[in-house]
């Protein structure tokens, strides 16, 4: 018999075939928790850039919607429902810009971040500020809001995030007067 001519006892030829046996599982879990760390591991990655590839599309999107309402006839986007469409759309891609696209970036410390914040609030900045144009329009508004949605399409569009518009954060600011009136007061962050 295997005991015999090994030298063990029944007993000993047991315990060690149950300590191989033990040895091989705690290998093959072993194994599968180094696959599964792994995998993990590329499926958290797989959705950070998917993260950020849906906040681009969704950028983009929207600034793509933005100039569709713009380039309709004439003076069809200057009527009151295109005109609220079209804040929507920019509010959208402002939101998406300065909340979504940050956060879908890990950007590894903080200096990086606060600038990659400043950036995007910066771009929502630029796309708020055409909101004013669209509210209150100059004869050449809608030239020149094309023109800017456009380059800002174009730039998303081909990766050159870095040449999209940009603008000083401006916050209307509401206080109460010693009347009890409310106030706005234009302030530059």
């Amino acid at each position: 018999m295997l005991h015999e001519r090994l030298h063990l006892s029944e007993p000993q030829l047991l315990l060690a075939i149950a300590i191989s046996s033990l040895t091989q599982a705690l290998l093959m879990i072993a194994g599968l928790m180094a696959g599964l760390v792994v995998i993990v591991a590329m499926m958290r990655a797989i959705v950070a850039q998917k993260e950020v590839r849906a906040s681009d599309s969704l950028f983009i999107d929207n600034i793509l919607r933005a100039l569709v309402i713009v380039c309709r006839a004439d003076l069809s986007w200057m009527q009151l429902s295109s005109k609220n469409e079209l804040l929507w759309e920019l509010e959208k891609a402002a939101r998406t810009i300065s909340e979504t696209y940050p956060r879908a970036l890990t950007t590894a410390d903080p200096s990086t971040g606060a600038w990659l914040k400043n950036r995007c609030n910066g771009i929502a900045a630029s796309l708020r500020a055409k909101k004013m144009w669209v509210c209150i329009p100059k004869s050449d508004t809608r030239e020149q809001l094309e023109k800017s949605l456009a380059k800002c399409f174009f730039e998303a569009v081909s990766g050159n995030w870095d040449s999209i518009e940009t603008a000083e954060n401006v916050k209307l600011r509401a206080k109460k007067s010693s009347k009890g009136r409310v106030q706005l007061s234009l302030g530059y962050c």
